[in-house]
């Protein structure tokens, strides 16, 4: 007797990738969400409401902290010491990345020391930065951008590296002066590494800014938060660690955007074509 083997339907990723195709438009982004606050309203059955406020809880939270100012508040005051920080660390790690990228000497002199000095942690050397600056905004700005502006610099340098030689040898023979060399040859080569260092130096700055506010600081979205902890109010607490990170996540989303604008799409970075 002969057996009848009948094929069956392998699921392929491409398989997965026509199943996804076939959900309504912008479903996807709006299910990640719910299902991620379904899992934290389950979580609060199991886990007490001075650890864990529900969702509900949070959202009064929220609500309560937009009415009575104190949220919008510190989050501008934060988000004002982030954006000078952010652009004094992207205007060193910029300078840094491209010097040293472009000087074979120097890049191998200092491009060590550059990545052990990145792998510290740094708050560690946050008391250097109050000794020099005091309590008070510049401490903060300052540690920001120290904060941010390494992986900057050492992206540049990478992306300046990777610079096909044959660019330079025809801007060396166009007699291009060193700015001409830098603006028209270095900088539209590198521009996918720099957008890169730029989402992730003002990830890093953002979080520097909040460090430097946690443990030095009497004002902004850290003091805030630290203040809160020491008062166990949980929802509070839910409300702006969650206000933090949807503020950071928008601004890197409108700078991805500005990304795909600006690049070609197969040299953009975002990990979409």
């Amino acid at each position: 007797m002969t057996a009848v083997m009948t094929p069956q339907t392998a699921t392929t990723p491409a398989t997965k990738s026509r199943r996804l195709k076939g959900l309504p438009p912008g479903l996807l982004p709006v299910t990640v969400p719910v299902v991620l606050v379904l899992i934290w309203q389950l979580a609060t059955f199991f886990i007490s409401e001075s650890s864990l406020p529900t969702p509900w809880q949070t959202l009064q939270a929220f609500s309560g902290g937009i009415t009575n100012g104190w949220l919008i508040e510190n989050l501008w005051v934060t988000l004002q010491v982030v954006f000078v920080a952010f652009a004094l660390a992207s205007i060193s790690g910029l300078a840094v990345g491209l010097l040293l990228g472009m000087s074979g000497f120097w890049g191998d002199v200092l491009g060590a020391p550059l990545l052990w000095t990145y792998s510290l942690p740094k708050i560690t050397i946050f008391p250097v930065f109050l000794l020099l600056f005091g309590l008070g905004d510049t401490s903060r700005m300052m540690f920001g951008a120290f904060h941010g502006g390494f992986p900057l610099a050492i992206l540049v340098l990478s992306g300046v590296r990777a610079i096909p030689p044959v660019y330079l040898r025809a801007a060396k023979s166009l007699n291009l002066s060193k700015w001409q060399v830098v603006s028209r040859v270095v900088v539209p080569a590198a521009l996918p590494s720099i957008f890169s260092g730029l989402r992730f130096c003002f990830s890093l700055t953002f979080l520097g800014v909040v460090l430097a506010e946690m443990f030095g600081s009497s004002k902004g979205a850290g003091y805030e938060l630290v203040r809160r902890i020491t008062l166990q109010q949980m929802p509070e607490i839910f409300a702006l660690a969650l206000s933090l990170m949807s503020v950071a996540l928008l601004l890197n989303l409108l700078m991805i955007a500005a990304e795909r604008r600006i690049l070609p799409p197969s040299t953009s970075t975002n990990g979409t074509t």
